[in-house]
């Protein structure tokens, strides 16, 4: 039996003290002086970036704001610890929170105790999903999935985004969100511009447009920080209309222990379905978006990733959520980008990041109620216009199946549903990965034996499995003669990796084919995993490296 060698880890050095070695298991850092001095400014940084994010995905998710810097803190130090890789920075993520909202649209009314309790519900439910991956070790299964997937849905979420953002910025409130919505609404959208709201909105796009070519590392913080002095210049210049526009945050209410039920939710039965499909798509985007960033970063930095072990960190974490007050995210492509390019030392770094968002939103607290809601709008369209600038293109250009993928993907998450958008795009990858499969190279040489009649030998490249089944019977009864003669065939299985029993049958019907016509049929077979599925069949193996149809 295969086994496979486990390189160390080359960033986690041994002779880790026993309380990191609690923590963090056989990968524990040791974690120096010099290590802090890098990792708490930097942990700072990413926490500061992540305040106006917070509060912005908390509006998206349609939960009142708090509720993000819980998101943005107890499931972060849950997957730190949980977790392996020191650039993976968990919390809220845009394209979870617009799905968390895609699916509670309609239940409930956002904000309100009942919709809290379900969006609470629903991160559980996923979080349990994700844990079942992680702990049954499916996550092989994701590589099925195509990364177009995340294209096409990033896609729709970026234009979701932007629906949601720019009426809310100009101050008005449409009553369903959606793309025909908008389209539907748009003389009540003309009709309710607010002229101070919709002041501060642009304020707040312009300068996180400028600072993104300039310094796009703080692209929000500076667009955040900005629009709200502007909202606050724009009221302190009198109580006319423009002052009278702007609408601000409802005070913060934070506990330092925000204990919740996620079972609190009344009678759920007939919208049971509803959260199911959504707990699932949540689960799946939510992984395939931590496996990819891992694997990207892991690149970068030239070290090796357990995505295993980061999907398992995934699943504690969003379960811990549900209990803590947050609700449903993944690994944060902005922040995990943020801790490589700002050169965090050792996994500290993100677990710190958690603690000190806490500090900081427990300090300034008194002062949420200072944050202009057109500047969580601005600092929304600036994720999306984010999101846009991340897609790429080209690639999904280059190949039809790709890009047939990414505009199914992304129309049906527009004009169905996000959730749908996310099932649909998965199906038809795993289709279009099983269709390719079905079809191995094939090749075949003409030979003669040495008393003149006629042989072909025909090798098999990939999967013999169900699937294939068709396709390789077909090529092989097209050389069933040459010259009249009935054709001796010669099948090597040498580059084969995985025969099952239908495939066993198909080449043991084949065979008794041949004899029956007076020909010879031979297995050229150099694997051992090859043999038992074959005699399964009911294939005579006389030989390992030679079997004849007798």
């Amino acid at each position: 039996m295969e086994q496979e060698e486990k390189t160390a880890d080359p960033v986690a050095p041994t002779g880790a003290p026993p309380w990191a070695s609690r923590t963090f298991g056989s990968a524990a850092p040791v974690i120096s002086a010099r290590d802090l001095v890098v990792d708490i400014p930097v942990a700072m940084l990413i926490a500061l970036l992540a305040l106006p994010q917070a509060v912005a995905l908390a509006a998206l998710v349609g939960v009142p704001a708090q509720y993000g810097i819980y998101a943005a803190v107890f499931p972060v130090v849950v997957a730190a610890v949980v977790g392996r890789f020191r650039f993976l920075v968990s919390g809220p993520e845009t394209a979870i929170a617009m799905l968390i909202g895609a699916t509670l649209a309609g239940l409930a009314l956002p904000v309100s105790p009942e919709y809290v309790k379900l969006v609470l519900l629903l991160t559980f439910m996923a979080g349990i999903i994700q844990l079942v991956v992680a702990l049954g070790r499916f996550g092989r299964l994701l590589d099925l999935i195509s990364s177009t997937v995340i294209e096409g849905l990033t896609a729709a979420v970026a234009v979701s985004i932007l629906v949601a953002a720019v009426p809310a910025g100009f101050g008005v409130e449409l009553n369903s969100r959606g793309l025909l919505s908008l389209l539907n609404s748009l003389p009540e959208l003309l009709a309710g511009v607010r002229a101070g709201s919709g002041m501060v909105f642009v304020i707040t796009l312009v300068t996180g447009l400028v600072l993104l070519r300039l310094w796009p590392r703080f692209t929000l913080l500076g667009a955040f920080l900005a629009g709200n002095f502007s909202a606050f210049l724009i009221s302190a210049a009198g109580s006319g209309p423009w002052g009278a526009d702007i609408r601000y945050l409802d005070p913060l209410q934070l506990e330092l222990l925000p204990l919740s039920n996620p079972f609190a939710s009344g009678a759920v039965g007939p919208i049971i379905g509803t959260l199911v499909t959504g707990a699932l798509s949540i689960a799946l985007l939510g992984l395939v978006q931590t496996t990819l960033l891992a694997r990207s970063l892991g690149n970068r930095s030239e070290e090796r990733v357990d995505t295993e072990r980061e999907i398992l960190a995934q699943g504690v974490s969003n379960t811990f959520a549900g209990f803590f007050s947050g609700f449903a995210g993944s690994a944060s492509f902005s922040r995990s980008t943020a801790l490589h390019q700002l050169g965090a030392r050792t996994r500290l770094a993100p677990l710190l990041a958690g603690v000190l968002m806490m500090l900081v939103a427990f300090g300034g607290q008194g002062m949420m109620s200072m944050i202009a809601v057109p500047v969580i709008s601005g600092v929304l369209a600036l994720t999306s216009v984010g999101i846009f600038s991340m897609l790429d293109v080209k690639r999904v250009a280059a190949q039809p199946q790709e890009l047939m993928i990414f505009w199914l993907t992304l129309v049906s998450a527009l004009f169905i549903g996000l959730n749908e958008g996310v099932l649909i795009g998965v199906g038809l990858s795993i289709l279009i990965y099983f269709w390719i499969t079905s079809w191995p190279r094939v090749r075949v040489e003409e030979l003669t034996t040495s008393d003149g009649l006629p042989m072909h030998r025909v090798e098999v490249i990939g999967n013999l499995f169900f699937g294939s089944v068709p396709g390789v019977e077909k090529v092989l009864r097209r050389w069933t003669s040459r010259d009249g003669k009935p054709s001796t065939l010669v099948v090597s299985l040498d580059h084969v990796t995985y025969l099952d029993l239908p495939a066993g049958r198909m080449l043991l019907e084949e065979g008794k084919r041949r004899r029956r016509a007076g020909a010879g049929f031979f297995l050229v077979v150099d694997r051992d995993t090859l043999v038992e599925p074959l005699r399964r069949a009911g294939v005579p193996c006389f030989a390992l490296s030679n079997f004849g149809i007798q």
